[in-house]
C-alpha cells in the first residue's frame, strides 16, 4: 500500500509506502479499543444510566433540592444519551467539514462527496437524537421510538456511506473537480431524506416493538445494519484504499470496526433503555467518526508539508532559473575570452602538428638510415667476390646498425610508457661504483671513435650502496654522456659524481661536463622537450630523435630527483647535472677512494664478461618451442657452438607432449634423459608459450622453463613469470646474455611435483 503526496500543482503524485503490517496494528488497536468496554463490564464496571421514574405522588414533600436531585436522576438516562449522541454528530460534521478542506487543497472529487455521506450520516442520528428529546414533534413512545428509530439511523447511515464511497471506489475513475451546485444537491438529498424518515418514524404511532430482552437478539433490527457495514469493511473501502491510497483512507477502511462493534453491542447486549450495552454503544459510535477525523488531520497535515515540499522546490526552481540566466550573461560576457583561448589552442595544435609531422619525419630517418646499412651490406655478403675482410665488416656494420634501430625502439617504447603513466621503478641496493664503472666502458668506445678523452671524477666520498633503480639510472647516464659526446668535436667529456648530505633526503649528483658546442636558452627551453632537438639543422649534422634527454628526465624524477643544465656556453661546452634519491643510508659504509673502487669494479666486470663468454653448456640438453624458421636456426646455431644439445619443436603442443615424455621417461627406445632447460617462445600456434607453459605446471613438470619473447615490457616479464616460467630473455637474443640465462639455471630447484599422468 501506498500514501501519495502532493505536487506543486497540488494533486496527486508518487506514492508514499504504507505498509500492509502497519495497517493490521492499526486494525488491531482499533478492536481492542471498541473491546475494552465489554473487558470492564467483566471486571464489575456500570456503564448503565437508567434513571428511576418521576410520579406526582414521588414528589410530594420533597424540599427543593430534593426534588432537583430527583429530577435529576430521573432525567440522567436522557441527558447521558443525548450527550453521547452529540459527540457522535460533532465527531461526524467534523470530519465532513475537514474533507471539505481537504478538496481546497487537492481537488479530489471524492472528498466532498464523502464527507456529506458522514455529515449526512451524523444527521440521522441529530434527527434521530432530536425526535427522542422531542425536540421533532413526536407521538411515539421513547420505549419504541429510540430503539426503532436507532435502527432505521444506524441502516441509513451504512447506506449512506456505501452509495457515497461506492461510487467512487466501483465507477468514477478519471473525473477530478465537481461542481459546487453539485455537491450541495448531493447533500441536500440526503439530508432531506434523513429527516424524511426519522419525521415519518416521530410522528408514527404504529411503531413495532424492536427490543426482545428475554431473546439471545435483544434488538434484531439492530442485525441489517451489519449488513452495510460489512460490506463497506470488506468491499467498499479497501477498493477506495486501493484506488486513492492515502492516510484518509486508511482509517476510513479501520472505520468499519467500531461501527460493527456498535451493532454487536445493541444486537446482543442492550435489553432496555440506557443500559451499559445501551450507552456503550453510543459511545463506540462516536469512535466510528473519530477514527476517520484522526486519519484525515494526519493527511491535511502530510498534504500541508508536501505543499510546503513542493513550494520549496518551486523557490529553488526559480533560484535555480536565476542562477542559470546570472551564468548565461557570464558565459556570454566570457565568450570573447573562451574565442581568444581557442585561437591560442587552434595555434598550439598546428604547432604541435608541425613538431609531430617533424618529429616523424625525422623519426622515419632514424629508422630508414639503419635499415639502409643493415640491408645494404646484407646484400653484400650476398656478392661471391666479396672479401673476407669485407664480408668481416659487412657483419660488424649490420650488428652496430641493428644495436642502433633497437635503441631507437626502446626509447619509444619508454616514452610511451612515461606519457601513459605506466612507467615504474624499482628501489633496490645498488653500487655507484659499479654502476659507473659499466657505463664507462660502454661510452668510452664511442668517445676513442671521436678521439675525445674520456673521464670520471668524484668529489668527495660515496656511499658503497643506495637504494634506486639501477637499470633507469644506468639509461641516465649513458643517455646524458652520449649525448655530450655526440655534441663534442674536440676536447673531453668528464663524468662528475659526487654525494650530498641531506640528513632529510641524500642525493647523489651526476655532472657531465663537455667542451662540446654549448646551447642558446632557447635552445636550453627546448631540451627536455620529447620528439625536438636544438634545432632543425642539428638534426640533420647529428642525427637523433629527440628522445634520450627527455627520457633521462623524465626517469630522474621518478628516482627522486631531477636532470637540469648548470651551465652552457656556445662555443665553450656545457654542464648537466642528474640528481637521483640515494634512500635510507642506515648501516652503509662510504668509500673514501670511490675511483679506485670504480677501477676495481671495471677490471672485475671484465673478468665476468670473459668468464661468460667461456661459458660451456656442453652437455646441456635444451627443448626450443619456437614458430620461426629464421629464429630456430639462429638460436639453435647459438647453443649448439655453447655446446649444447638442441631438440626444436615448432609450437607449444608439440613441446609440451615432448617435454613430458622426457621427463617421465615414456620414450622406451630415446636414450636421452629429461631436457634440462625449455626455452619457450611465447608467440606461437595451435599452443601459445603462456598456455604451454601452464599445462606443463600444472602436470608437475619442476624443470627450468626460461620465456623468449619480442614483448619486451616490464609487464610482458611478470605475464611470463604468472604463467610459470622461471625467467625471461627478449628478442633479439643477446648471445652472451641468454648463454649466462641458461647456466644460471642448470640445477634448478624443483617446482612441483607429477599431479597426473599424461595421457
Amino acid at each position: 500500500m501506498a500514501l501519495a503526496p502532493l505536487d506543486k500543482s497540488g494533486l496527486t503524485a508518487a506514492p508514499v509506502a504504507v505498509s500492509r503490517r502497519a495497517l493490521w496494528w492499526w486494525g488491531a488497536g482499533v478492536a481492542l479499543l471498541c473491546a475494552l468496554p465489554l473487558i470492564l463490564l467483566g471486571l464489575g464496571a456500570d456503564f448503565s444510566s437508567d434513571g428511576a421514574p418521576l410520579t406526582p405522588e414521588g414528589v410530594v414533600g420533597l424540599s427543593e433540592s430534593e426534588l432537583t436531585h430527583a429530577a435529576h436522576h430521573a432525567l440522567c438516562g436522557s441527558f447521558t444519551h443525548t450527550l453521547l449522541e452529540w459527540t457522535a454528530v460533532c465527531a461526524a460534521v467534523f470530519v465532513g467539514v475537514l474533507l471539505f478542506v481537504q478538496y481546497r487543497l487537492t481537488r479530489e472529487v471524492s472528498l466532498p462527496i464523502i464527507g456529506i455521506a458522514l455529515m449526512c450520516a451524523g444527521a440521522m442520528d441529530a434527527f434521530h437524537t432530536f425526535a427522542a428529546d422531542r425536540l421533532i414533534e413526536s407521538v411515539a413512545d421513547n420505549r419504541n421510538l429510540i430503539p426503532f428509530t436507532w435502527a432505521i439511523c444506524r441502516l441509513f447511515n451504512g447506506a449512506i456511506q456505501v452509495v457515497g464511497v461506492g461510487i467512487f471506489a466501483l465507477w468514477v475513475r478519471q473525473r477530478t473537480s465537481i461542481s459546487g451546485a453539485g455537491i450541495i444537491a448531493i447533500g441536500a438529498g440526503f439530508v432531506l431524506t434523513s429527516y424524511a424518515i426519522v419525521n415519518h418514524c416521530a410522528t408514527s404511532n404504529t411503531l413495532p416493538t424492536t427490543m426482545y430482552p428475554e431473546a439471545l437478539i435483544a434488538r434484531p433490527f439492530d442485525i441489517y445494519p451489519l449488513i452495510p457495514y460489512c460490506i463497506c469493511a470488506f468491499v467498499i473501502f479497501p477498493l477506495y484504499l486501493k484506488r486513492r491510497p492515502t492516510l484518509f483512507a486508511c482509517a476510513l477502511v479501520l472505520s468499519p470496526i467500531p461501527q460493527i462493534a456498535t451493532q454487536l453491542y445493541m444486537a446482543f447486549g442492550s435489553t432496555a433503555l440506557h443500559d451499559s450495552a445501551f450507552n456503550i454503544a453510543h459511545g463506540v459510535k462516536a469512535v466510528a467518526y473519530l477514527v476517520p477525523v484522526v486519519g484525515l488531520l494526519a493527511e491535511i497535515v502530510h498534504t500541508h508539508h508536501a505543499q510546503k515540499r513542493a513550494e520549496s522546490g518551486l523557490k529553488e526552481s526559480n533560484a535555480a532559473t536565476l542562477r542559470a540566466l546570472a551564468q548565461e550573461k557570464h558565459t556570454s560576457a566570457m565568450l570573447e575570452a573562451t574565442n581568444a583561448q581557442l585561437e591560442e589552442a587552434k595555434c598550439k595544435v598546428e604547432a604541435a602538428a608541425q613538431a609531430k609531422s617533424a618529429f616523424l619525419a625525422n623519426m622515419s630517418h632514424e629508422i630508414r638510415t639503419p635499415m639502409t646499412s643493415i640491408l645494404g651490406f646484407a646484400e653484400n655478403l650476398l656478392d661471391v667476390e666479396q672479401s673476407d675482410s669485407d664480408r668481416l665488416n659487412a657483419v660488424h656494420t649490420i650488428c652496430r646498425n641493428g644495436d642502433h634501430l633497437l635503441s631507437i625502439v626502446n626509447d619509444i617504447l619508454d616514452l610511451s610508457k612515461i606519457e601513459a603513466g605506466k612507467m615504474s621503478v624499482e628501489g633496490v641496493a645498488c653500487s655507484p661504483c659499479e654502476i659507473i664503472a659499466g657505463v664507462a666502458s660502454l661510452v668510452r668506445v664511442q668517445a676513442d671513435g671521436k678521439s675525445l678523452d674520456f673521464t670520471t671524477e668524484y668529489d668527495g666520498p660515496i656511499p658503497e650502496t643506495i637504494r634506486s633503480d639501477p637499470t633507469r639510472l644506468r639509461q641516465i647516464l649513458i643517455n646524458l654522456i652520449g649525448n655530450a659526446i655526440k655534441f663534442t668535436e674536440y676536447g673531453s667529456v668528464r663524468l662528475v659524481t659526487r654525494f650530498v648530505d641531506d640528513s632529510d633526503a641524500p642525493l647523489m649528483q651526476f655532472d657531465v661536463v663537455d667542451t662540446g658546442l654549448g646551447m642558446t636558452a632557447q635552445q636550453v627551453d627546448k631540451l627536455f622537450s620529447p620528439f625536438t632537438q636544438a634545432d632543425a639543422s642539428t638534426t640533420r649534422q647529428y642525427g637523433g630523435t629527440g628522445l634520450g634527454l627527455s627520457i633521462s628526465k623524465r626517469f630522474a624524477e621518478l628516482l627522486g630527483g631531477e636532470i637540469v643544465v648548470v651551465d652552457t656556453r656556445e662555443g665553450e661546452g656545457t654542464t648537466i647535472r642528474a640528481t637521483v634519491a640515494a634512500g635510507s643510508l642506515e648501516g652503509v659504509p662510504m668509500i673514501a677512494d670511490p675511483a679506485s673502487a670504480t677501477l676495481a669494479a671495471a677490471t672485475h666486470g671484465a673478468a665476468e664478461e670473459a668468464c661468460v663468454d667461456q661459458t660451456s653448456l656442453e652437455g646441456c640438453r635444451v627443448l626450443l618451442a619456437e614458430d620461426g624458421m629464421d629464429n630456430q636456426r639462429l638460436i639453435t646455431h647459438v647453443l649448439r657452438r655453447a655446446g649444447a644439445q638442441v631438440i626444436v619443436e615448432e609450437n607449444g603442443r608439440l613441446a609440451v607432449d615432448a617435454a613430458l615424455a622426457a621427463w617421465q621417461r615414456r620414450r622406451k627406445s630415446d636414450p636421452h634423459r629429461p631436457f634440462d632447460v625449455i626455452l619457450m617462445d611465447m608467440q606461437m600456434p595451435v599452443m601459445d608459450g603462456y598456455e604451454a607453459t601452464r599445462l606443463l605446471r600444472q602436470k608437475g613438470y619442476d624443470r627450468p622453463i626460461i620465456a623468449l619473447t619480442a614483448h619486451a615490457m616490464a609487464d610482458d616479464r611478470k605475464k611470463c613469470i604468472d604463467a610459470g616460467c622461471d625467467d625471461y630473455a627478449t628478442k633479439p637474443i643477446d648471445r652472451t646474455k641468454l648463454i649466462e640465462t641458461i647456466r644460471v639455471h642448470l640445477t634448478p630447484t624443483p617446482k612441483a611435483q607429477p599431479v597426473d599422468a599424461v595421457s
